[in-house]
């Protein structure tokens, strides 16, 4: 496991497999917000501790919202928007199945990644 990132929401980790795909282990503070962008491959999340509040821009425009916990998964698409509240310290996994390291594009959807810049000032105080 190999430390990638760090910064006041929290802190990010690779694991890196024998065929060159990887899985990223993100611990995040409460309060603190992630993503606020999409990308061009699909991609699974599963929280694996503490409660996520999650915002979805799908492909036609909707906007929907919904929480998880320890346990559960979602799917975003290609090209669908996510941005994600902890509501609760906690640990998340992401992966891009099938997917190898340096093959996704992330593209910031500005007004959700205004809310998450503005976040990582709340965390800080």
């Amino acid at each position: 496991m190999e430390p990638i990132f760090e910064d006041s929401r929290g802190s990010s980790y690779r694991v890196l497999f024998p065929d060159n795909t990887e899985m990223i282990l993100i611990y995040t503070r409460k309060g603190a917000m992630r993503g606020g962008h999409s990308h061009d491959r699909p991609e699974t999340s599963m929280v694996l501790s503490g409660r996520m509040k999650y915002w979805k821009k799908l492909a036609d425009g909707k906007e929907i919202e919904f929480e998880h916990g320890p346990g559960e998964t979602l799917h975003n698409e290609p090209g669908e928007v996510h941005m994600a509240l902890a509501m609760e310290d906690g640990w998340l996994m992401d992966w891009k199945v099938g997917t190898k390291v340096g093959e996704c594009v992330t593209t910031n959807y500005e007004p959700y990644r205004a809310k998450v810049r503005a976040s990582m000032e709340d965390v800080k105080k």
